[in-house]
């Protein structure tokens, strides 16, 4: 598959990490905007200056609706007034009521499946056509409606570790595994998948980088894709651009320019990644989100902390902040798995607010503002309670808690 070609715009720094939001001249223009890094002094991002609210919400726990640890969300979605969650550590996919927390429905057993549920790696949800789709280990789909039946499955039979549905399509990241597209294997890290004709398509080839094993992706809630109005954005390790997908067509909605740390253009001559751990450059962007205000990612690189470099994108007054975000609306830090224009959905812990209620009483700062809310949580729970849902309100936003 022929490579397509974009002319980036450069620009030179000697000290700073840059960045440009541009497009491919192939392409309407989207945004344009250029982002000045410096890995050294970060940013403090204050919650507050984007958020004025928080509402937490206490998910229903019993001894078959648990979801265990840290690590335990796999994956979160919201759909009219909905959280689905899929849990790593019971592999139970979960639908709970986004005011109650009382759990709707839960798909574990799946006797009515032709193949089980066997290892489900992600999901997604279809608004239009109400309906939720499953991607599992075994290279298959399944597909229920929105009250958790069964629907039916689609054996494409390919190796992928998350998944986007809009309309006719399924989308798949393949990571850097080689699947069979039109009975030829190939390497690719998108894949295509059309419901209606059973055509597959795969786009995005990586043959440069096949050589370097397993894509890191590192951070809670990892993800490949995002809704963004109409579209479905993707966004791989070892590229520099975030793609809109629209139908089985693929472009480029941002490309990124880091200047002295971009990626060698030479990958397959590195048979590792430790060889290219010994340079420095940008590997990845992580922890996506972006509605009608703002555009926020990791940076991730192999000089800095696992989770990256936060970054923020007012597409307002056009500012970039580069840094870090600090809580000081709710002082919880949630682990933010989507944006809407109205608020981010996240969730923490249990243990870890129960962690939190302990350094603050370590501290004796038991009656500083920063703790209220904590300690409010920690009375309501038990540690062995179901993680809590959090919904940080934007400033600017369309309709009211």
């Amino acid at each position: 598959m022929k490579k397509k070609k974009h002319t980036p715009i450069f620009f030179i720094a000697k000290t700073a990490l840059v960045l440009f939001f541009v497009c491919s001249c192939n392409y309407q223009l989207l945004a344009q905007t250029i982002m000045t890094v410096d890995p050294i002094q970060r940013e403090k991002i204050l919650f507050s200056e984007i958020f004025d609210s928080v509402r937490y919400v206490k998910l229903e726990t019993t001894e078959d609706l648990l979801i265990r640890g840290m690590r335990g969300v796999q994956a979160m979605k919201y759909s009219n007034n909905r959280i689905y969650i899929l849990s790593r550590s019971t592999e139970t996919l979960f639908s709970f009521d986004a005011n109650t927390g009382k759990c709707l429905w839960k798909i574990q057993d799946f006797d009515q499946c032709p193949s089980g549920y066997n290892q489900p790696r992600d999901f997604d949800i279809d608004e239009r056509n109400n309906r939720l789709y499953v991607l599992i280990s075994s290279g298959k789909i399944q597909e229920y409606d929105l009250s958790g039946n069964f629907v039916k499955e689609y054996n494409i039979q390919v190796s992928g570790s998350f998944i986007a549905s809009k309309d006719d399509y399924l989308y798949i990241y393949a990571s850097n595994t080689s699947n069979m597209i039109n009975a030829q294997r190939g390497l690719y890290y998108l894949l295509i998948y059309n419901k209606n004709t059973g055509s597959l398509k795969g786009t995005l080839p990586f043959e440069d980088n096949a050589n370097l094993g397993t894509t890191r992706v590192y951070g809670l809630l990892a993800r490949a894709f995002y809704h963004y109005n109409n579209e479905v954005r993707f966004f791989t390790p070892y590229s520099q651009n975030i793609y809109s997908i629209k139908g089985n067509q693929e472009e480029i909605a941002y490309q990124f320019d880091f200047g002295k740390y971009n990626l060698p253009n030479n990958l397959s001559n590195y048979s590792s990644f430790e060889e290219l751990d010994k340079i420095p450059y940008v590997y990845g962007l992580n922890s996506v989100w972006e509605n009608g205000q703002y555009l926020s990612m990791a940076i991730q690189t192999p000089f800095l902390p696992p989770g990256g470099i936060q970054t923020l994108y007012s597409k307002q007054n056009k500012q970039v902040r580069v840094g870090g975000f600090f809580d000081d609306v709710g002082y919880i830090f949630p682990w933010i798995a989507l944006a809407t224009d109205d608020f981010v959905l996240g969730y923490k812990p249990t243990e870890d607010i129960f962690r939190a209620v302990d350094a603050i009483k370590a501290a004796n700062r038991l009656s500083d503002s920063e703790g209220a809310l904590l300690q409010k949580i920690a009375s309501e729970m038990t540690e062995k309670d179901n993680p809590i849902i959090l919904f940080y309100y934007f400033k600017n936003r369309a309709h009211a808690p």
